[in-house]
């Protein structure tokens, strides 16, 4: 049977689901570094909450030590932190957008279900979008072989694909970040060549060599929907250096000709 103190931790636990400022007990056992099924063992009366349960409690969600300690008072001490607020710090597919660069991409993918670890990335907020119930996040360019369509540094705004529906959900024609073991990487798929298990992936130029990919290797999958240009310095840089080459070759073929007459 569960003391009174882990009661009280519990109807805590309760109402930040009820405010939905957690969508489930599984995450609120994630954002407090805690495993989901000793969570599971103290919401059936199995197990009782440790001190330094209730401590990262306290410290993540507010919770009033006061009510847990001796039932008296509010659930939460800080009254002036709306639910709205502590939704957006602890749900990772609020409105607030993380953003991945691409320096973190292999700690992203150890550390992608870490709510504490995502709200330490830099977050993104643009107007007119709503992901509500949308998954989105955002990734940081990092390879250069996607020119001129993206520039190291662009961030994509990407929306998570449902593993459960397969291949039914990928294009030919649409560029993908791809999260594996090994780290992050924004590719195309071709649908052409899936066979055994096996994902083909390119770049923008299907002449280049192809990567293969192993779907057990698959850890997410983000299909890109908006393109951010940030580094316009790049940007110039690159696109004075076209110039120059396209100087280059012409001086080159009035050489040339010159050279014939």
């Amino acid at each position: 049977m569960n003391t009174i103190v882990t009661n009280r931790f519990i109807l805590c636990h309760d109402e930040l689901k009820r405010l939905r400022i957690v969508r489930s007990s599984r995450q609120f056992a994630m954002s407090l570094d805690y495993l989901p099924q000793s969570l599971s063992e103290i919401l059936k009366g199995r197990r009782d909450v440790t001190l330094e349960l209730l401590r990262k409690g306290v410290e993540k969600y507010s919770m009033n030590p006061v009510y847990l300690l001796t039932g008296s008072g509010d659930f939460f001490s800080n009254l002036d932190h709306s639910p709205a607020e502590m939704k957006e710090e602890t749900d990772p597919f609020s409105n607030i957008i993380h953003l991945v660069p691409h320096l973190l991409g292999k700690k992203y993918a150890t550390e992608r279900r870490n709510n504490l670890f995502l709200s330490s990335l830099e977050k993104i907020k643009l107007p007119g979008i709503n992901s509500l119930g949308i998954k989105l996040r955002a990734f940081e360019v990092q390879s250069e072989k996607w020119y001129p369509s993206f520039l190291p540094g662009d961030i994509l705004i990407s929306e998570k694909i449902d593993p459960s529906k397969g291949v039914k959900t990928i294009s030919n024609d649409k560029v993908y970040v791809i999260v594996t073991k090994n780290g992050v990487r924004v590719n195309k798929i071709d649908l052409n060549v899936i066979s055994k298990g096996m994902l083909s992936l390119y770049f923008e130029d299907k002449k280049e060599k192809k990567i293969e990919l192993k779907l057990s290797e698959m850890l997410e999958l983000w299909e890109v929907k908006l393109k951010i240009t940030r580094n316009v310095e790049n940007e110039n840089i690159t696109f004075n250096s076209l110039l120059s080459e396209i100087k280059d070759i012409r001086q080159l073929l009035y050489n040339s000709v010159n050279a014939l007459v």
